[in-house]
């Protein structure tokens, strides 16, 4: 597997977790399981400074992360992702879970997170701070660009095209060569037959566009 920034699985190495939701729980999860110490949790939501994720505690607002630090965005909605990776300058982590299949000829952009039983197949290529889901499936020569979150379940075709900040919900599933355009969302349980532009919800079976979006939160 090619990295960019050759951070893959560094056991024993310490790193920061920024964001305490949800979404950061299962990220924290995965450091762990690779072998990681986990400094600290920092979430520029106050009310969740002092409490902690999986025991470690969250100390902070983001902009308080040590220089240097090498760091992970655990957070689930893309906009929000692409904003944090623009003001913080870290050494972004890329995480690969144990369980996971990722083929030796992938590509991996910084702060990239591939989640337990996901599968990614020979010469995908992913940007920077791409989610890539419980169990889902990314399969030979796909491109998928920076910020976007396939979520859990997902399965894209051989050859598949995914824009920057791109979310594909739940159990979303794709034709062999289809395209989903920049910032575009494509709702849960929706296959993508035909070509979705950027910008859009699209969703049904087959997924049409349906108003425009703000491409982000997980659905």
């Amino acid at each position: 597997m090619r990295s960019e920034n050759r951070r893959v699985v560094s056991l024993k190495s310490v790193c920061s977790l920024i964001g305490a939701g949800g979404h950061g729980k299962v990220v924290a999860r995965v450091l762990l399981d690779l072998g990681f110490v986990i400094d600290a949790v920092y979430d520029d939501n106050p009310t969740l400074w002092e409490t902690r994720v999986l025991g470690i505690p969250v100390v902070g607002p983001i902009h308080s992360l040590a220089p240097g630090m090498p760091a992970v965005i655990a957070i689930g909605d893309n906009r929000e992702r692409a904003r944090i990776a623009s003001v913080a300058d870290q050494p972004w982590q890329t995480l690969v879970h144990p369980s996971a299949h990722v083929d030796p000829t992938v590509t991996l952009g910084p702060g990239t997170v591939v989640m337990p039983k996901a599968a990614i197949q020979v010469d995908a290529v992913l940007g920077r701070h791409v989610i890539v889901n419980t169990s889902a499936t990314i399969e030979h020569d796909c491109q998928v660009g920076d910020f976007a979150h396939i979520a859990p379940g997902t399965a894209l075709a051989g050859a598949v095209g995914i824009g920057e900040g791109v979310l594909m919900g739940v159990g979303t599933s794709t034709r062999v060569g289809a395209r989903v355009g920049d910032w575009s969302v494509v709702g849960a349980g929706s296959v993508v037959v035909r070509d979705v532009p950027a910008h859009v919800n699209a969703y049904g079976i087959p997924a049409q566009a349906r108003g425009s979006s703000n491409s982000g939160t997980p659905r």
